[in-house]
Formats: C-alpha cells, structure tokens, sequence
C-alpha cells in the first residue's frame, strides 16, 4: 500500500527542516523490447498497451491479408484501430519490409488480386484486361500511364507488387 501512494507524501523531518523523501518514488519500468509489427504472435501483440485478444486476432488477419505492414501506421487500418488506442503503442512498434508479401502482375489471379485489402474489384479487373491486352506488364507505371490506375493508388500498392521479368 505504501508504495501506490508514496509519490504523494513528502515526509518531513520537523527538526531538520529535511524532505526525507527529495523526489516522488518512481516504478522503473522493465526495458521493453520492440515489436516488430511483421512477426507478432497474438501475446506479442496482446504484451502492448490496448491491445486485448480480440484486436490482437484482427491485427493478424489484416496483415495477412495485406502481406506485411509497409510503415507502423498502417495499423490504424485494422477495423476498430483509432488514433488514440495507437498513440499508447506507437514507440513500442516498428515494421521490418524484409519479409512483405509482394504479387507478382504477370502471374496473379482476379481473385487473389482482389483479395488485397488497397485492391478493389474493380482495380484488379481493370490489372488483368491491361496485362491480358498487353500480353505482359513490364513496369508498375504503365499502369498508370495508361490510365488503369491513378498515381496515388499506384503509391499506396507499390510496396505489395512485384513484376516477373519472364513470363
């Protein structure tokens, strides 16, 4: 009990005119280690601040879908995620790109194409009537010179895309 409120008594020694107790007592956290956001399990993910084990399942699924997150932020995409819940975890989390899931434009499906979560339906139609016309996509920027995708979309998928050089 005396600990929780030891940082609100200042114990003075009357004769002395002496704070016995100069600065409040302070619990020194244990080093936290990072996470890294691409390999969580669900109790490395549960060990941050906000995150229970409903979160923690949706966080995983996510970055499944994705291939990895690119940038820490990425998270506040998870359904639920809110800028304060992130704000309590932020400095405890990093993302490694090493491992991101990159889709080969020459060689994917419609359906896997469109299981992408920065993917719509309509996006992947229009990937696969691009490189089925043009036999092959020979880099991401055509997409966009030709007026399949807007550059900003481009952006946003660029990290998730890979192009075979042969087919």
């Amino acid at each position: 009990a005396y600990i929780k409120i030891a940082p609100y008594l200042s114990i003075i020694d009357s004769t002395r005119k002496v704070n016995i107790f100069p600065k409040p007592y302070a619990v020194i956290a244990k080093d936290k280690k990072l996470i890294n956001l691409n390999k969580a399990d669900s109790s490395n993910l549960v060990s941050l601040s906000g995150i229970g084990p409903g979160f923690a399942s949706r966080i995983i699924k996510y970055r499944e879908r994705l291939g990895g997150f690119v940038v820490p932020e990425q998270i506040l995409e998870v359904f639920g995620m809110d800028s304060l819940r992130f704000d309590l975890f932020k400095e405890d989390i990093y993302t490694d790109t090493a491992g991101i899931r990159k889709i080969d434009l020459n060689i994917v499906s419609f359906s896997d194409l469109n299981k992408h979560p920065y993917i719509d339906k309509q996006t992947a139609a229009s990937i696969i009537k691009f490189r089925d016309f043009k036999g092959r996509i020979t880099d991401i920027r055509e997409l966009n010179s030709f007026n399949v995708i807007p550059e900003d979309k481009i952006k946003r998928i660029e990290p998730y895309i890979r192009i075979s050089s042969k087919e």
